[in-house]
């Protein structure tokens, strides 16, 4: 089990999903067929088991942040899940090649990530 914690904050609905396997995942689309958010935090480093294409059918995030290492000996995040997420057209923030990811509100629903 994991921590999932959906919040809107202005205008925008983010949805950090922990640890949480694509089972999970699955098993929160099926509770909330409705669940959308502009921006995901990536669960577990962006590892394979998780980011389902199930998942993104439904939530549709516009952004998605991954937090992981550089050169992390487990390889996160998973090139495959990268994959996934570019067809979504979903664009990535990653702490490995970015350092820290800061959303940041400017009013009007201007947001700068950075």
């Amino acid at each position: 089990d994991s921590l999932v914690i959906k919040a809107k904050i202005n205008n925008l609905v983010y949805l950090f999903m922990g640890d949480a396997s694509s089972e999970v995942e699955k098993e929160l689309i099926k509770k909330y067929p409705e669940l959308k958010a502009d921006v995901l935090k990536v669960s577990h480093h962006g590892s394979s088991t998780g980011t389902c294409s199930e998942f993104l059918d439904v939530v549709r995030p516009k952004v998605a942040l991954i937090s992981c290492g550089k050169n992390n000996r487990y390889n996160h995040p998973n090139e495959d899940v990268l994959l996934r997420l570019k067809d979504y057209g979903v664009k990535i923030y990653r702490s490995d090649l970015m350092g820290m990811v800061k959303i940041v509100y400017y009013g009007n629903d201007n947001y700068i990530y950075s």
